[in-house]
């Protein structure tokens, strides 16, 4: 039995819908992942909790972060007095007048300094610097020659601030917590 045309494009208007609604459906679909923030990106970095017990006066340990290494620095007496007699710094450019980031110390307790060791100039990690360039010990860019101060203070060179102090607060006298602000 013959089939009349009228069916033949009635099954061709219907397969064609179908197909342009399944591709539609991916073109949405791609659009909505394309949304999302990629791995790293908004989402809330959990915690880091550092045990400060082993770390002398003098040393510093580096742990990750948000993908960032972040350095916890136990300062000496001698360090401490040096920059405590050191003028008063410059308002960090992201701290609040209150912030301990504004203080000499930059830190929530004298002993422990915890930065992000990338210069702000060119992004390059820090160095310790044993030049002799300050009366204690100091840090330095490879690359661009800033030298910063415990503190993370700038102290010579062209990078345009101080280096980042990330959110962090302690537990108790010998754990610190990176990524939770203290309150």
């Amino acid at each position: 039995m013959a089939r009349s045309p009228v069916d033949r494009r009635s099954l061709l208007k219907v397969a064609a819908t179908a197909l342009l609604f399944t591709g539609g459906g991916f073109v949405v679909a791609g659009l909505f992942k394309a949304m999302e923030p990629a791995a790293g990106e908004g989402a809330v970095n959990p915690p880091v909790r550092y045990p400060l017990a082993d770390l002398r006066v003098g040393q510093s340990a580096t742990l990750a972060w948000g993908g960032k290494p972040i350095c916890v620095l136990h300062r000496s007496p001698a360090d401490i007095g040096w920059l405590l007699a050191r003028s008063q710094p410059t308002q960090h450019p992201r701290a609040a007048p209150t912030s301990f980031r504004a203080t000499p110390l930059r830190s929530l307790t004298p002993d422990y300094f915890v930065f992000e060791p990338a210069c702000t100039l060119d992004n390059r990690l820090v160095v310790r610097d044993d030049s002799g360039a300050f009366p204690t010990r100091g840090l330095v860019c490879p690359q661009c020659g800033t030298r910063y101060d415990l503190a993370g203070r700038i102290f010579s060179g062209p990078a345009p601030h101080s280096l980042t102090v990330p959110p962090y607060r302690f537990e108790g006298p010998d754990l610190l917590v990176v990524g939770e602000e203290a309150v």
